[in-house]
């Protein structure tokens, strides 16, 4: 017998048969070591999945087979930061000149990293640029963010 089948069914067979998987492996674990019917106090599962490739796990999927869990995405290394990005960032510091804190203005720091007080501010939206800053230690605010005469 032979059916045509849609790869959005496939696509559900597959993630059904995951969910199946991923939950009877958890079950197997020390999970089943239950207190009052749930988890022990300070239990921990750590599952790591990629959403990316050709059979991705989405973190939905996750949150539909364990819903009261926490989920939290891993970066093992620093991403990566474009070119201008790392203009960005060395700007900041040159801005800095080794001084605990300094006022700027996000004209002061475009000029640094050859681009508009604009793309600065945008630069201050950018996770990886925030964070990359947060790493060395390095905290960025002020009073409005919407002109170039604000101090960061």
């Amino acid at each position: 017998m032979e059916d045509n089948v849609s790869r959005r069914e496939v696509e559900r067979l597959r993630r059904g048969e995951v969910g199946h998987h991923l939950f009877q492996a958890v079950g197997r674990g020390a999970i089943r070591k239950s207190v009052g019917g749930d988890c022990p106090a300070g239990c921990h599962l750590w599952i790591a999945t990629s959403s990316l490739g050709a059979a991705p796990i989405q973190p939905e999927l996750l949150k539909t087979i364990f819903p009261d869990s926490r989920l939290e995405s891993w970066q093992p290394l620093p991403q990566q930061l474009k070119k201008s990005e790392v203009a960005f960032v060395a700007a900041v510091e040159t801005c800095l000149k080794d001084k605990d804190e300094v006022t700027v203005t996000v004209e002061d720091i475009g000029d640094q990293a050859g681009c508009s007080w604009n793309r600065v501010l945008r630069r201050f939206e950018e996770q990886r640029a925030v964070e990359e800053l947060r790493r060395r230690g390095i905290a960025a605010g002020g009073p409005d963010r919407k002109s170039p005469l604000s101090g960061c």
